[in-house]
């Protein structure tokens, strides 16, 4: 909840990334302004100094922060209401009433990997019509021109 927390107080952070989606996390923060990214593997007491000094001191990252913090609050119900909100709907409806289509996909429906290889398909046969009609035509022509060779030898 770190991160949330300090998005829904509008406080800019440094991230020193470790393992598994904090890396992507971290990099997605800088990039909206709100963090500066610290390697593990070498941060050392002067580049924490810098982040700390950047994060405090450069009113970006604070103004940034803010407003991303009145995005996040910016809501027609609080955190309570919404969960209110959603379990009263479960209760109403059933549990498959929320439940994604996408449960009951294969994997290779959910990737698309049918899809592409249809379009794969379509565009081979496409490229293997293509390529029989460059040939039938440069046949029909070369046929053309060795018949008339062949007309004007015999004359």
């Amino acid at each position: 909840m770190g991160t949330q927390e300090a998005i829904a107080y509008g406080v800019p952070m440094i991230g020193i990334p470790l393992f598994a989606d904090q890396f992507t996390n971290v990099d997605k923060y800088v990039a909206k302004n709100i963090a500066i990214r610290l390697d593990i593997q070498t941060i050392t007491e002067e580049r924490m100094d810098a982040a700390l000094n950047a994060i405090l001191r450069n009113p970006l990252y604070r103004e940034t922060a803010r407003n991303l913090s009145r995005q996040f609050l910016d809501r027609p119900l609080n955190a309570i209401d919404t969960a209110t909100y959603w379990i009263e709907y479960v209760i109403k409806y059933g549990e498959d009433s929320l439940r994604s289509p996408a449960m009951d996909m294969f994997w290779w429906q959910l990737s698309l990997v049918d899809v592409i290889g249809f379009l794969l398909l379509c565009a081979i046969t496409v490229i293997a019509i293509t390529i029989f009609v460059i040939r039938l035509t440069l046949k029909m022509i070369n046929d053309n021109y060795n018949s008339s060779l062949h007309l004007k030898k015999t004359s």
